[in-house]
Formats: C-alpha cells, structure tokens, sequence
C-alpha cells in the first residue's frame, strides 16, 4: 500500500502520545506558546504575532528559553543573562 501525504512518516506510524504540556502566555507584547520546563523557565513552542519582525528575533525562535510568567527569580535571572535591568513597573 502506498501512501501520499505531507505528514512525516515518523507522525503517520507512531502511536498517538500524551501531548506536552503547553501554555500560551504573553511577554514582552507578545503572545508565546511554551512548554514549561524545571527552574521556573519555558521554551518557545510557537511565536503568535502578525509583526514579521517578530519571527527575525532570536529571542522569540522556537526552542528559545524564555522565563516562566509567575517566576521572578526567573524573570530577573533572564534579564541578568541578556545584561538589561529590570524595567520599571512590571
């Protein structure tokens, strides 16, 4: 039997799994699918933005670790690897 589609043969043939656990959050103006991992941090899942200069920032490619929302250890932890201060009022 021969089979014609676009999706991965890896998809077609694996079992159906538990999905990973994935939460869309705003930071920074704009809008994240991430996956939470261990240490108060999340990675990059998707970039939901209508701004295509959105897509050229390294910061919000899928795979980036972006702070959890919630987590100020992480937030300032984050802000101190990328040398900026914390911004006034957030």
């Amino acid at each position: 039997m021969v089979l014609y589609t676009v999706i991965p043969i890896e998809d077609v043939l694996n079992e159906p799994g538990a999905p990973a656990a994935q939460a869309e959050v705003a930071w920074e103006g704009r809008r994240l699918l991430v996956e939470p991992l261990q240490g108060g941090v999340g990675r990059v899942v998707r970039l939901i933005s209508t701004d295509p200069l959105d897509y050229l920032d390294p910061r919000w490619q899928p795979g980036a670790i972006v702070p959890w929302p919630g987590s100020r250890e992480a937030v300032i932890a984050w802000l101190g690897s990328r040398g900026t201060a914390a911004p006034a009022g957030r």
